[in-house]
């Protein structure tokens, strides 16, 4: 996971293009908000996309759970600025990883791929993704992986856990 650091920022430079936010009351008319991310971000490959964006509370911080088309799931950490409708982003991590013989810029066959998240009664954050598999017998075809808990640890970071209803 890397850290966003603000002394960083007037000379940050990057290969991520800012999302653009709308916003709606009527999913019918739209109207532009502005760019989603307050400032650009680091630890990005070129060509990397943000998209199956879900933003969501979590604990005292925002999270944007997402893939990038070319290297699956990741997140973000951070702020959300209500005022001017901004993300604000101070960390961001990869939930996917290449295998042992693959280098990081091959994506083809990455593991963990478009998240969905919800939020259950109780209030914890549950994730699970589509998974790729190398057995040709279901090549191709939807698996999902088992569900996981998401919180921050008392440092900031990403806390993932097993379902505790997996017990």
């Amino acid at each position: 996971m890397s850290s966003i650091s603000n002394s960083n920022i007037p000379s940050m430079t990057t290969a991520f293009e800012n999302v653009l936010l709308c916003k709606s009351k009527d999913l019918v008319n739209w109207e532009y908000v502005g760019k989603l991310f307050k400032y650009d971000t680091l630890d990005v490959i070129k060509g990397e996309d943000l998209s199956c964006a879900n933003m969501f509370p979590i604990n005292d911080k925002w999270m944007i759970l997402c893939i990038s088309h070319s290297m699956g799931c990741r997140y973000y950490i951070g702020d959300w600025d209500k005022k001017n409708e901004q993300f604000i982003p101070e960390k961001h991590g990869r939930m996917n990883w290449p295998r042992p013989s693959q280098p990081l810029l091959v994506p083809l066959y990455r593991d963990f791929f478009a998240p969905e998240s919800l939020i259950t009664k109780d209030g914890r954050r549950i994730m699970w993704s589509w998974l790729y598999t190398l057995d040709k017998k279901v090549e191709f075809k939807s698996i999902q992986s088992l569900p996981r808990e998401l919180s921050l640890c008392p440092e900031g970071g990403l806390l993932i856990k097993p379902l505790s209803e997996l017990k």
